[in-house]
């Protein structure tokens, strides 16, 4: 189980480990920017995901506000054969490829991240 915070700050970490290399020239130095800008403000963003009735309902937050990471997890290990995907970054910044293995490596950064 993380903290909202956690999960904030793991996201970020996500960004900044495994998306900001992939990148090049200034793209680097506008994402970085939007990732702190981003960071400050995420706590709203999440709430609106987190107070959902589908996240209580599934069981991935509990009555107290943790989010049970491993649960998440878990039923995306347990798809087998998930293909790899592109996703385009906001305001031209290029695609990043999300692969399966990006989950486990996502889900340490979460783990791992600070309250």
């Amino acid at each position: 189980m993380v903290t909202k915070t956690q999960l904030i700050n793991g996201l970020a970490a996500f960004v900044t480990t495994e998306m900001l290399p992939a990148m090049k020239g200034w793209h680097v130095w506008a994402a970085a920017l939007i990732i702190n800008l981003a960071k400050a403000g995420a706590g709203d963003m999440v709430d609106v995901y987190l107070s959902h009735p589908l996240a209580s309902a599934l069981g991935v937050v509990s009555e107290d506000g943790l989010i049970d990471i491993d649960k998440v997890y878990q039923a995306f290990a347990e798809e087998k054969g998930l293909k790899p995907f592109d996703i385009d970054l906001p305001l031209g910044l290029g695609t990043f490829t999300i692969k399966p293995a990006n989950v486990e490596t996502l889900r340490d950064c979460i783990l791992h991240a600070e309250e």
